[in-house]
């Protein structure tokens, strides 16, 4: 697959973890990155003509770079038996344990500048080993914005999205703008369920009163589609994940902090043993029970 020097920088960057350790590596300024990267998306920063992506020597020095990011994920992946992608080289690794074991579950991060057909070809590339059962994408939404989606959902306007989701976003808004629960009624002598019904039904009710608080209020928070079976075609893997980005986390990105599709997470299918290759090299600490006196 052929890439243009934007594209190659957006990759580099998926392992080196922000603009300036990419810049460091490259040898260029981080503004010099930023205006690639802005170019790979075509949004606005970015180099208003082509010639910069053209230019022989810089392609030679984004392409040694490139090269030894291309050894890394391979190197990461096969130590970690979880697929990778040669034409498209996200990096990605199994998230640790507290205990620093490293667990079922993948995590590509820092998918800033990755445009969604690079993404789609690398979700399409590492399908094809069956390893994965689940896959998860991540966004940094304004979650005034998405409060106003799930208010449309509530309405029967949007389907798919439970109260329990909507109570939850509206706990989230209430804290951020400060308002007091507690000052609204007694809860000091109610068990846990009691006060979860209280808090539940006072959520729903001061709803416009939450909205006005948080109006003009830029609240980031991290949220992540929920899970994609990956044990289907590819076809249907992808419209689901793009359907819920597009529907849910689209319309609440654009504001200063937010970003759309930075981060997957892939739930390692192990079932029928199928982890068993590289667990065994790496296995979960036995359980120690004590013993009854």
């Amino acid at each position: 697959m052929k890439l243009n020097i934007a594209q190659k920088i957006a990759l580099i960057y998926s392992g080196a973890g922000s603009q300036r350790a990419t810049a460091k590596a490259l040898g260029i300024s981080h503004q010099k990155v930023g205006r690639y990267l802005r170019t790979a998306l075509g949004v606005e920063g970015g180099y208003k003509s082509s010639a910069p992506l053209t230019d022989f020597f810089a392609n030679q020095a984004v392409d040694v770079v490139f090269s030894a990011h291309k050894r890394a994920v391979k190197k990461t992946a096969i130590a970690q038996d979880i697929p990778y992608s040669s034409d498209v080289p996200i990096f990605s690794a199994r998230m640790r344990h507290d205990d620093g074991i490293q667990g079922d579950r993948v995590s590509a991060d820092h998918m800033h500048w990755i445009s969604d057909d690079l993404r789609n070809k690398w979700i399409t590339d590492i399908h094809k080993g069956g390893k994965y059962a689940n896959i998860s994408v991540g966004s940094i939404v304004n979650l005034t914005d998405y409060n106003r989606l799930a208010t449309a959902v509530a309405a029967g306007k949007i389907d798919n999205t439970k109260l329990s989701s909507k109570i939850e976003i509206l706990e989230i808004l209430a804290y951020a703008a400060g308002l007091d629960i507690d000052e609204d009624g007694d809860t000091e002598g109610m068990d846990d369920k009691e006060r979860g019904i209280f808090i539940a039904s006072w959520l729903l009710n001061n709803e416009k009163k939450i909205q006005r608080a948080v109006s003009n209020k830029i609240i980031p928070q991290r949220i992540q589609t929920k899970y994609t079976e990956m044990g289907v075609p590819i076809q249907f893997v992808l419209a689901d994940v793009n359907k819920k980005l597009n529907s849910k986390h689209a319309p609440a990105t654009g504001d200063d902090g937010t970003v759309l599709a930075d981060r997957v997470l892939l739930q390692i299918d192990t079932r029928g043993n199928k982890d068993a290759k590289f667990r065994k090299g790496n296995p979960y600490p036995s359980t120690k029970r004590s013993k009854k006196k």
